[in-house]
C-alpha cells in the first residue's frame, strides 16, 4: 500500500493519505437532525383590507381546532363515504338485477 504526503493549506502540516485497494477506511459521519421549526413558517402574512386602507396581518398556518374534533370529523367523512359508495353499489345492483 502506497503512502503519499500532501500539504494541507488549511492546517499547515503534512498528512498521509492511504491509496490502494485496502484503503477503505471511512469515518462515519454524524448526522444531525434538522429542526424544521427554523425552515417551516408558523404564520403567513397576508394583506387585509381595501385599496387605500389595508394592513398586513399574520394568520397561523394549520388547523387550530383540537385533535378530538379533527378525529370526529375524519370519522364522519369516512362514514359518509361508505354510505355514498354503498348507495352507488346498491343502485348498480338494482339495474343489474331488474333491467
Amino acid at each position: 500500500m502506497k503512502r503519499h504526503k500532501f500539504q494541507d493549506p488549511r492546517r499547515g502540516y503534512d498528512y498521509k493519505i492511504k491509496t490502494g485497494p485496502m484503503a477503505d477506511e471511512r469515518n462515519e459521519t454524524r448526522q444531525e437532525t434538522v429542526r424544521l421549526s427554523i425552515f417551516v413558517p408558523r404564520y403567513v402574512e397576508t394583506y387585509v383590507g381595501g385599496l387605500f386602507g389595508g394592513y398586513f396581518e399574520k394568520f397561523p398556518i394549520g388547523d387550530s381546532r383540537p385533535i378530538w374534533m379533527q378525529l370526529i370529523e375524519l370519522v364522519l367523512y369516512l362514514i359518509g363515504l361508505i354510505i355514498c359508495l354503498g348507495s352507488v353499489v346498491f343502485i348498480w345492483w338494482l339495474f343489474w338485477r331488474f333491467c
